[in-house]
């Protein structure tokens, strides 16, 4: 896991700070995401860096009832998937 901190952002430190972001205790410690679970439905903004795959990873736990996930961009993701959030609604909406 060591490449999550050397690519174009420091992937795994995002990931922590998001989740904390969003009210889930989180934290990068060395290669590791320590992660703790709560009740309560992911709430904040997320800071994707222009980084697509924090983007649809945190879009997708925005798909979680109560969630109430905002995105700092969505355009990253038209990188690799660009019909992901059309997708990501019609699988949510069933």
């Amino acid at each position: 896991m060591g490449e999550l901190r050397v690519k174009e952002s420091n992937r795994l430190e995002l990931v922590a700070a998001n989740l904390r972001a969003v009210g889930v205790p989180a934290e990068a410690r060395g290669n590791d995401l320590h992660v703790e679970g709560t009740e309560r439905p992911p709430r904040g903004r997320v800071e994707t860096a222009a980084d697509h795959r924090l983007a649809m990873a945190f879009a997708a736990l925005g798909t979680m009832p109560g969630a109430d996930i905002r995105l700092s961009e969505r355009r990253s993701v038209g990188i690799s998937y660009p019909t992901f959030f059309k997708d990501l609604k019609r699988i949510t909406a069933r």
